[in-house]
């Protein structure tokens, strides 16, 4: 699953940025390119998760905010874009079911896929209709997973994490492609996940304890810190929903630059 997650992608937008080098952004291209050919739309077994389609639909979206208006890095990224949206719609209905990270990860997905694909013009009625439909499920899942406490219907400290990331990326966006503001219960119930996991965490190591499920996810690993170290995505969201820093050492810092 993970090469084909797209954190790469994610990781050769980064370079080019700080570089100028268009290896960077060469290699990206070739990359997706050869991942597009050798994994035809609904074929093979990268496209059986609606939840691994959303994580690499959401890398999609953060090399494109990185890269910005770069016109030779977009025609590829925008189809994909649209390929996801309509696979993870086709089975939301499991995703629903679930009750867990799923819920939340494959309705932001197609949230914000899709909003970002009306918002650079795509009027295609399915797209419309995925990000109608969209909105309502990731509401819903926040308001059906997320205890008045903060903890989630998950019992994984890791998997609160993800979830956390995905709130993040979440508002992140919605502010980014300037869409209708989200409800005061999504950010009430967002803010609650943020303290529930930063109560448990250390604040001296980052460290949190191994509560429940735990396969590896880590959906923001974007900086020098170890995969144990939970501050970077607690600081990320609570800068982004809160609006303040809850660590002041420098490190926790990163995720933000």
């Amino acid at each position: 699953w993970e090469v084909s997650r797209f954190l790469w992608a994610v990781k050769f937008a980064q370079s080019y940025i700080i570089t100028g080098d268009k290896f960077y952004l060469d290699s990206l291209n070739e990359w997706l390119s050869d991942w597009s050919e050798n994994n035809p739309i609904n074929q093979g077994p990268n496209w059986k998760c609606g939840q691994e389609t959303s994580f690499r639909l959401i890398y999609l979206l953060l090399t494109i905010f990185f890269l910005k208006e770069k016109a030779d890095a977009q025609p590829i990224l925008e189809k994909m874009i649209s390929e996801h949206c309509l696979r993870i719609f086709s089975t939301k209905e499991y995703a629903q079911a679930q009750n867990n990270n799923h819920s939340v990860s494959e309705a932001a997905g197609m949230y914000l896929g899709s909003s970002y694909l009306i918002k650079n013009g795509n009027s295609d009625n399915k797209i419309i209709k995925i990000n109608q439909h969209s909105i309502g499920l990731l509401e819903s899942a926040i308001e059906n997973l997320i205890s008045s406490d903060g903890s989630f219907s998950q019992y994984s400290t890791n998997y609160h994490r993800l979830l956390i990331d995905i709130l993040s990326l979440v508002a992140f966006f919605n502010n980014e492609f300037n869409l209708e503001k989200l409800s005061t219960n999504f950010y009430d119930k967002a803010s609650k996940a943020i303290y529930w996991l930063w109560s448990i965490t250390d604040d001296s190591s980052g460290v949190a304890p191994n509560i429940g499920a735990n396969d590896g996810s880590y959906l923001l690993n974007l900086t020098k810190s170890d995969y144990n170290d939970f501050r970077p995505s607690i600081q990320l969201a609570s800068v982004i929903i809160n609006g303040k820093r809850l660590y002041e050492s420098k490190d926790e810092d990163e995720i933000l630059s």
